[in-house]
């Protein structure tokens, strides 16, 4: 009994050890995981997580019907194009940092207008 005991120190070291190489290879697989050019509802989902658009499927959805996303409809199903994808991902980043930009522009001249009155 006290034998095993002793071991379980260095048998949880080791656990430990395995369980972090078998993360690194799920994180590589997930990193590695190809897409096709068509993509269900699931994996545009998943595939936007992976460019940094985190979003519930409700949201999807709401994107969809605004048609503020781009999506081809046959029948109930939606599909999505992935090379679509990529533009719209790519096209929400540059707006983002348009406006970024405009509301800074907008804050510093509001600043020196503060000041412009007083002296």
């Amino acid at each position: 009994m006290e034998k095993q005991q002793l071991n379980l120190p260095q048998k949880i070291d080791f656990l430990i050890d395995r369980l972090e190489v078998i993360e690194t290879m799920l994180q590589k697989k997930e990193s590695l995981r190809v897409y096709s050019k068509k993509l269900n509802l699931d994996y545009a989902l998943s595939f936007l997580l992976k460019e940094g658009f985190s979003m519930s499927k409700s949201r999807l959805y709401k994107l969809t019907s605004t048609n503020s996303i781009p999506c081809a409809r046959f029948g109930s199903r939606l599909v999505f194009d992935r090379d679509e994808l990529i533009k719209w991902c790519s096209v929400q980043s540059e707006t983002t940092d348009t406006r970024s930009m405009v509301s800074n522009k907008l804050a510093i001249a509001a600043s020196r207008k503060v000041g412009y009155g007083k002296a």
